[in-house]
């Protein structure tokens, strides 16, 4: 919900000053493929996540006096391997990867959307590291729940006359519906 975000905008503002956002949202998909044994599975997956967080207070800068929304889209690439218990009821598991973030500070008023095109916009890689837990539900869907770590480069707006670098590592903590769809897992006999 802070971040240490460092301003550069002569006359107006220079230094490092605590921005706060407000709990923001966000969506995502993956697909991929696993391979599942006995009492382990493991697997690849390709990850799509939109997130988005309304900054709480005004930002210290002319150029960037309208801003008051980070968006980012982040692409992905995973590796899982987990575990199966319960006669496959239960399947924590951990993951880790790498990744490619498109991220932008814009303002969001109601419909209203004001940017300064791609002085709004930057790229970033990261990695990221986490742990869920898979309830089954229903033959192949299960409840899945975790937690995620995710490091990556700060992201920069602005040009060389006034930017603004915002950290962009941060914790997510999920919720979503998981689908063994090509290969569903074969119950254990009693």
């Amino acid at each position: 919900t802070d971040a240490q975000a460092t301003f550069y905008e002569p006359g107006v503002f220079e230094g490092t000053e605590t921005i706060s956002f407000d709990q923001g949202a966000g969506f995502g998909l993956a697909g991929g493929i696993l391979r599942e044994g006995e009492y382990f599975f493991g697997g690849l997956e390709i990850e799509w996540l939109m997130h988005d967080a309304y900054l709480a207070e005004e930002l210290p800068s002319e150029v960037f006096k309208d801003a008051n929304n980070l968006k980012q889209m982040n692409f992905n690439l995973n590796a899982v391997f987990g575990a199966t218990l319960l006669r496959r009821y239960l399947r924590p598991y951990l993951f880790g990867g790498f990744g490619y973030t498109e991220a932008t500070l814009d303002g969001q008023y109601g419909l209203a959307n004001t940017s300064r095109g791609d002085e709004s916009w930057d790229s970033t890689f990261g990695y990221h590291v986490g742990a869920g837990m898979g309830l089954k539900v229903y033959e192949g869907f299960y409840l899945d729940a975790g937690y995620r770590y995710y490091g990556a480069t700060d992201a920069l707006f602005g040009s060389d006359a006034a930017w603004i670098e915002i950290p962009n590592s941060g914790s997510l903590v999920y919720v979503g519906l998981t689908y063994n769809h090509l290969f569903p897992p074969q119950e254990k006999k009693p």
